[in-house]
């Protein structure tokens, strides 16, 4: 996940994104309702008409760790292509434990609607990107509506997007033979320890057994020498969202990481955009 992220923010530069007239604005509170508050950093386009396309972007870390940082390259960017970017914080494993950091991630979409006319978004055009821990969690907000309302100052507001871009995200939690060691204990420590493995609480926090033919349209990337998260995670949800005639692109990529060279995350980048401008602009 850290190499993407080192990778993607020298790419940027490189080729000279991020230097248009962006408004950056930081840790904008976005909810106080659970007793953490969450911040965003809100990278919104200053020369563009008021009603843009949206992004959410979410970081990795093992659910455990990282920070809305990880994008800020990526939001500039996405700024100066017109798009209203906000780079989201959430409540981090094991200190808290699932569903915390879905009910964190919807509640940042859901503060985008409601102020929508303040950031010059459009509330029916937001999309999501992540990757690892993030690629996951993007997944559920292109297959679910609000799973807890748990924010009053939220309610009636709704946390689905209309496109979604997962980086190697993990899709299915139920079995611990799939794992490596060290990322199981992540997976527990976000389920919770109390959990017996396959139980009904790891099912919840799997993305896969959420796909339905309403679920937004998806592209997901890996590597095929992932050591972290197994590209069977990635075979598996898209041959799901496949059967149910869900709008889904593929890419494998032969001998990479978790975490891509500069050349293909330069190549994502460009899918993405297209991607994005293909169901988020008008």
């Amino acid at each position: 996940m850290r190499a993407l992220l080192v990778a993607l923010t020298v790419l940027l530069a490189a080729l000279g994104f991020g230097q248009g007239p962006v408004k950056e604005t930081y840790d904008i509170v976005y909810t106080t309702a659970s007793g953490f508050p969450q911040r965003l950093d809100l990278f919104q386009p200053v020369f563009s008409s008021r009603n843009r396309p949206g992004i959410v972007m979410v970081h990795g870390g093992g659910w455990s760790g990282g920070n809305k940082s990880a994008y800020t390259a990526l939001g500039r960017y996405y700024a100066t292509l017109g798009y209203v970017c906000a780079s989201i914080n959430y409540r981090l494993a094991p200190t808290h434990v699932w569903p915390a950091q879905i009910d964190d991630t919807q509640a940042a979409v859901r503060w985008m609607r409601k102020n929508s006319r303040a950031i010059g978004l459009n509330p029916q055009r937001i999309g999501a990107v992540g990757a690892s821990a993030g690629g996951h969690l993007v997944l559920f907000l292109g297959e679910t509506d609000t799973i807890n309302d748990f924010d009053p100052a939220l309610s009636g507001y709704s946390s689905r997007v209309q496109a979604v871009v997962d980086y190697f995200g993990p899709t299915d939690l139920m079995n611990p033979q799939e794992w490596a060691p060290n990322i199981w204990t992540l997976i527990q420590n976000l389920v919770g320890q109390f959990w017996f493995p396959g139980s009904p609480a790891y099912q919840a926090a799997s993305p896969l057994y959420f796909v339905s033919p309403d679920d937004a349209p998806t592209v997901v990337f890996h590597g095929t020498a992932d050591g972290t998260v197994p590209i069977s995670q990635s075979q598996r949800i898209v041959a799901a969202m496949q059967a149910s005639q869900v709008p889904v692109t593929y890419y494998e990529f032969p001998g990479q990481g978790h975490g891509f060279n500069a050349a293909t995350n330069n190549f994502t980048i460009q899918v993405m955009t297209a991607f994005f401008g293909q169901y988020l602009v008008p």
